[in-house]
């Protein structure tokens, strides 16, 4: 089916394609095959192959089995899609889940993302609930969930991160991860400062600079700088730097550069992160 011009309808139904070449304002969308849009607003599409929107649309529900594309500057209340869902520029949405891989172009905000593979996003990301991606997630600008972030494989970051629970099980990459609670996973590796108030570096895993009340660094890890206020390394770890607390430590059998010190007060966050980035730069 395939119509020229605008179109306003309560349902448009059909069992292959459907192209709407002007703009349009429909309650409900119901194609087996793929779909094709310009600009407006849909209340629901239930697609059993692709979607695609060229410009802005304004949309409540999507349910495809493929692949869905959207224009910049559209408004999705709910994604759920089978493949791959797009963005090509800014985006304002409330849940997206997708079993293969999100992609949006420009600074998006929302809901909730739940994705099994990967998802891009080429600005800054905010989310009102929480982040969960089985692959890796890649952030060019700034990554705040006000709830958790739980990514399986690699979170790259370009600017900071700020969630409450942050738990990476590959590499975690940023300027500064702000959190009450971070975990890396086993032989993961952490680039950049992490400040929050529980700390879990697991097994054999790396980490820079970290700042928190509660440190606990697993066996065989290795970190740049620990700043804490109670801290605990198991064995065989290495710390190529500093180790600065105010209450506990307790170190098993660790490989030191230098002699932990204990001070009164933990020197400003902002601070150790200012030093980083200078030495980063250096």
């Amino acid at each position: 089916m395939v119509i020229h011009g605008d179109v306003g309808a309560e349902r448009l139904a059909a069992g292959g394609a459907l192209t709407v070449g002007g703009a349009l304002k429909v309650e409900e969308i119901a194609v087996g095959g793929s779909v094709k849009v310009g600009e407006g607003s849909i209340g629901s599409v239930a697609v059993g192959g692709s979607f695609k929107a060229r410009g802005a649309v304004k949309v409540g529900r999507i349910a495809v089995g493929g692949t869905v594309s959207v224009g910049p500057d559209s408004s999705v209340s709910s994604v759920d899609v089978g493949g791959t869902f797009e963005a090509e520029g800014p985006l304002k949405f409330g849940r997206i889940k997708a079993g293969g891989t999100a992609r949006m172009a420009g600074n998006s905000e929302g809901k909730e993302i739940n994705v099994g593979g990967k998802v891009t996003v080429g600005g800054n990301l905010t989310l009102r609930e929480s982040l969960e991606v089985g692959g890796a997630v890649t952030v060019n600008g700034n990554l705040v969930s006000e709830e958790d972030i739980h990514v399986g494989g690699s979170l790259s970051v370009t600017g900071e991160v700020r969630a409450r629970t942050v738990d990476v099980g590959g590499t975690a990459e940023a300027r500064v991860i702000t959190a009450e609670r971070f975990a890396i996973g086993r032989r993961g590796e952490v680039v950049g400062v992490v400040a929050a108030k529980s700390i879990l570096i697991r097994e054999r895993a790396r980490a820079d600079v970290l700042y928190g009340d509660r440190v606990r660094i697993e066996e065989r890890a290795r970190v740049k700088s620990v700043y804490g206020h109670d801290i605990y390394i198991e064995d065989r770890c290495k710390v190529l730097d500093r180790i600065v607390y105010t209450e506990e430590l307790h170190l098993e059998d660790v490989e030191l550069k230098n002699e932990p010190e204990k001070v009164d007060e933990l020197p400003p966050v902002e601070q150790v992160i200012a030093e980083n980035i200078e030495q980063d730069n250096s």
